[in-house]
């Protein structure tokens, strides 16, 4: 199966897992029941080695660790939730019409969801760009500006060219001469204004 023949059966095997759920508003029979399991089974299968590959190839490295956090906590957060209101609607209404309108509705929310699906050549543009900044190394500090590092100082020899070294910056002694006189030359010999010995 071809990658963008892959991508796009996300979409569709999303809205055929709750879809395959909804006939159990007509409370069926233990293998009724069964062969719904399976076929929701089937189509999350199909459809969780595709997304999980496509959340990576999209994603630059710099950048994946904290998306599948972001990713995680939310379907935990919307797991919990889906659980806590169906056992209350279930209290309320027989099990298997909750299970078949709630299945409904996803088909519904998720039917609108993929609407918005990206075309292939968006994918493919995308897989690229992180592609390529994966190879040139990009994190999220570098692409976005901040927290990048100072460049680190030049030394001597670097900021007065190529092979020259600067001079080593004199000390006050030196500057001044020997025992606080006056100034002393590089090359050995007496200001003019220094006072005789």
């Amino acid at each position: 199966v071809q990658p963008d023949t892959r991508r796009q059966l996300i979409r569709v095997f999303a809205v055929l897992a709750p879809a395959s759920l909804v006939a159990s508003v007509t409370n069926p029979p233990v293998a009724g029941v069964t062969l719904m399991a399976a076929a929701c089974g089937f189509f999350v299968g199909g459809m969780l080695p595709a997304a999980n590959a496509l959340f990576v190839q999209v994603l630059p490295n710099g950048y994946r660790a904290r998306a599948f956090g972001v990713m995680q906590s939310g379907m935990q957060v919307i797991q919990g939730l889906a659980v806590v209101l169906t056992g209350l609607l279930a209290d309320v209404f027989p099990l298997y019409l909750v299970v078949g309108v709630w299945s409904a509705a996803g088909v519904v929310l998720l039917t609108l969801a993929g609407l918005g699906w990206p075309r292939p050549a968006v994918m493919r543009a995308a897989v690229a760009a992180a592609a390529e900044a994966n190879a040139k190394g990009l994190t999220p500090a570098a692409a976005t500006g901040s927290g990048r590092a100072a460049p680190a100082p030049r030394d001597r020899v670097a900021a007065t060219g190529p092979g020259r070294a600067a001079p080593a910056p004199r000390d006050r002694v030196a500057a001044t001469g020997p025992a606080g006189g006056g100034p002393t030359a590089d090359d050995g010999t007496a200001d003019a204004n220094a006072a005789p010995a």
